[in-house]
């Protein structure tokens, strides 16, 4: 299970992920095609998705890790998950289940949140803030 880390350099709060990966990139930019076929790529940049399953939180984390990403708002994320030596990514976000669950009887309860993060920007596309 690997960590990710949620507002890093502020709040670093690190959460555990059961499962990740990767979905199809977004492009940034287009690709055009010429009146004799050849397609022009005007692509500046391929945003990642990256899928997460975060397991085992408390209700007050969920809360927090809604909080953050509600409204559109863009969070500074690290982790193993991105593949990329654990550089800094700023992320969007969108909660795409949450469940809470529990183990036996007398047990506390725990929260179980998939969320999918979108890379926002990053410095191929020169849009960097």
């Amino acid at each position: 299970m690997s960590i990710l880390t949620l507002d890093a350099g502020g709040l670093d709060l690190d959460v555990p992920c059961e499962r990740a990966g990767h979905a199809d990139p977004r492009e940034v930019g287009e690709r055009r095609y010429t009146s004799n076929g050849n397609e022009r790529s005007f692509i500046k940049a391929e945003l990642m998705n990256v899928p997460v399953v975060i397991s085992n939180i408390q209700e007050d984390t969920a809360r927090l890790i809604r909080e953050m990403f509600a409204n559109g708002n863009q969070v500074p994320c690290t982790g193993v998950v991105f593949n990329n030596a654990l550089a800094e990514v700023i992320c969007s976000g969108e909660i795409t289940d949450e469940a809470e669950t529990g183990g036996a009887e007398g047990e506390p309860l725990y929260w179980v949140v998939s969320l999918t993060l979108a890379e926002a920007r990053n410095a191929g596309t020169g849009l960097g803030l």
